[in-house]
């Protein structure tokens, strides 16, 4: 493994590669921060563990997230969206590579109660200026290419991509511009030292003024404290053969997010979720499939699409993923850790909030204040 380069002191350091991660780097960058005073170590691989998707819905009704949040249900909303466009808009600067489809995204109802729950999301969204169309079942049925009795929301904004390529996309260009890159080289362990931070690696000590934990699902293991508000969980995913028909246009969200399919730029179906399932044995940071719910994700797929009867998946998959208590993120100073700020808790939907909250911490650690830091703030746990 190579060294650190000498002396391994970083205005900011980032640990975790993935969606937040890579993001905070690049609007450090643009805050001015010097590239040759800044790091990102990731402990596997760029790229994280995000599913593709655009979405824009978190998988509460929004109704409920109304109720519960008041007036910062539509600033996330909208925040979510601004997420969106953001990757959209980086990805055309920096020429990113990486499979977009903008085939829509289906909110898709799987019973009655779920279905008037997101009509009564439709006529909120409407009241807060941020409308999406209802799609009653047979409009449903044919945007999801498959006979179903239940409707959904839609929006024609959404879509998927691969956002694994995004990040390590954007993870070449840092490291182009002269950002300390470091894959494979998992932070160990977390101090207060003299002079800031100090990060103990298998690449040996590195310090900064301030570190940026954005590792998920690997955070409470750095940062035993971190357990009460962040728990690692699997999230599993199956893949199959490329088909010679196209399916599926749109990315679709299903029983709350429980269930989510999209086909990619090559033809493969991807089913994943279902962690309802199996709900206790997916807790773990460990990416261990679980047979249970592999087979219900096999069962979801070839319910709807018949063709996949006679193909096995090609690919299975299971990922650990950081969630919050709460199901919100934590963007912003760590509760109890002196120059230490945490972008993490995304659980399944680091696509929709990610980006948006990188760019909170990134303020944070240049400005001291950002908007809409209040949305996500750790201390909102305390």
């Amino acid at each position: 493994m190579a060294r650190f380069p000498a002396p391994a002191d970083f205005d900011v350091l980032i640990i975790g590669g993935g969606l937040a991660g890579v993001g905070a780097a690049w609007f450090l960058l643009e805050e001015g921060v010097a590239p040759a005073r800044l790091g990102l170590l990731e402990a596997a691989g760029i790229g994280g563990s995000s599913d593709d998707g655009l979405l824009l819905e978190l998988a509460e009704p929004y109704q409920r997230l109304r109720h519960a949040l008041g007036e910062k249900a539509p600033r996330l909303r909208r925040l979510a969206r601004r997420n969106r466009e953001s990757l959209r808009a980086l990805a055309v600067m920096l020429r990113l590579e990486w499979d977009e489809r903008r085939g829509g995204a289906l909110q898709l109802a799987a019973s009655a109660h779920e279905e008037a729950e997101l009509r009564a999301s439709a006529a909120a969204l409407e009241r807060d200026g941020l409308a999406l169309a209802f799609l009653e079942a047979p409009e449903a049925a044919r945007a999801l290419g498959a006979a179903h009795d239940c409707g959904g929301l839609f929006d024609p904004e959404g879509g998927c991509g691969d956002l694994r390529a995004w990040a390590r996309g954007l993870a070449g260009v840092l490291a182009a511009r002269g950002v300390h890159v470091q894959e494979r080289c998992p932070a160990t362990a977390l101090h207060a030292g003299a002079a800031g931070v100090e990060v103990a690696t298998p690449a040996g000590v590195a310090r900064a003024q301030r570190v940026i934990l954005a590792c998920g699902a690997g955070a409470p293991a750095l940062d035993p404290g971190l357990s009460e508000l962040v728990a690692p969980a699997r999230a599993q995913e199956l893949v199959f053969p490329p088909l010679r028909e196209r399916l599926l246009a749109p990315y679709v969200s299903r029983n709350h997010g429980a269930g989510r399919l999209h086909q990619d730029g090559a033809g493969r179906l991807h089913c994943a979720g279902l962690r309802h399932l199996d709900f206790d044995a997916e807790a773990g940071a460990e990416p261990r499939l679980n047979p249970r719910i592999q087979s219900g994700l096999e069962r979801l797929a070839r319910s709807f699409y018949p063709q996949l009867a006679s193909l096995e998946p090609e690919l299975r998959l299971a990922r650990a993923r950081g969630h919050s208590c709460d199901g919100l993120p934590l963007a912003g100073r760590h509760p109890a850790r002196e120059g230490v700020l945490l972008c993490l808790g995304f659980g399944d939907a680091a696509a929709v909030l990610a980006l948006e909250a990188a760019r909170i911490v990134a303020a944070l650690v240049v400005h001291g204040r950002a908007p809409d830091a209040d949305l996500m703030s750790p201390w909102r746990m305390l």
